[in-house]
């Protein structure tokens, strides 16, 4: 997934954030952008949220071992532009079927 583009079509191992089951659980990694999980109420995760709790964040895996349908994850590229993934179905119990579906929202250059 690109956030300049998100709706792109990308071959295997292209893009700014990519899906992996390296781990138990899988996860988001990037070489480029930055994650976090927004914890608290559904919803809480603004541009003002993900901009304040990005500020300073420097982790380029997240594992979602943890994340449930309904998690946020605030996401900031290289670039600048900022997005919120709402995971909507998650699927990681078999690593070579795993999935990852959500909404994803990009604001530009509100980093």
């Amino acid at each position: 997934m690109k956030l300049e583009a998100p709706d792109a079509r990308l071959t295997d191992g292209e893009g700014d954030i990519r899906f992996g089951c390296r781990m138990a659980g899988c996860e988001l990694r990037s070489e480029t952008a930055v994650f976090l999980q927004v914890y608290g109420n559904p919803g809480d995760g603004t541009l003002d949220t993900c901009r304040l709790m990005l500020a300073r964040v420097k982790t380029h895996t997240l594992p979602l071992a943890a994340a449930a349908n309904g998690t946020e994850i605030c996401i900031k590229d290289s670039a600048g532009n900022i997005g919120l993934l709402v995971i909507r179905t998650k699927s990681t119990a078999i690593p070579d079927l795993a999935f990852l579906k959500g909404e994803l929202t990009v604001w530009r250059d509100a980093a």
